[in-house]
């Protein structure tokens, strides 16, 4: 992982560990997650208490508890999940319906954290890493697109 200001367009084949490839791959998925909603709702992952966002995931990779700690870790929110893994078209369809029907955002979101368990605690050491990290993804996506035009 590179650390500090510098952000370097330089890539890397891969790590030695296949391991490792595969966190990378998941911790770049939830930075870049992490990145947009941060682009779209400027301030979400500031709000603390009863304001504060909470982390759903739907579909099969949701019944992995490594993926859901880096999700846990990354967003710094515990991470809630459905009893059913299958529900990557259930998550489409409860985001399509609150982009069409907002008013009822309050109402979806009480009923699926009844619905939903509490999955992975973020941990406190990650917290501190990961925000460097965070900060480094936006800037590393932000050179990609003014130099390439896309990601």
């Amino acid at each position: 992982r590179r650390r500090g200001k510098g952000a370097s367009l330089e890539t890397m084949d891969s790590f030695d560990n296949p391991k490792q490839n595969a966190r990378a791959v998941i911790e770049m998925r939830a930075m870049a997650i992490r990145n947009h909603l941060e682009k779209l709702m400027p301030g979400i992952l500031a709000r603390t208490g009863a304001d504060a966002p909470q982390l759903l995931l739907t579909g099969g990779a949701s019944s992995n508890v490594d993926i859901l700690q880096v999700f846990a870790d990354v967003f710094q929110r515990p991470v809630r999940c459905m009893e059913n893994t299958e529900g990557a078209a259930f998550g489409a369809a409860v985001r399509a319906l609150h982009g069409v029907k907002p008013e009822f955002a309050s109402d979806i979101f009480a009923k699926l954290r009844s619905l939903s368990s509490i999955r992975a605690q973020p941990t406190s050491a990650s917290a501190v890493a990961y925000l460097e990290l965070a900060e480094t993804y936006a800037a590393l996506e932000a050179k990609a697109l003014s130099e390439r035009g896309r990601l």
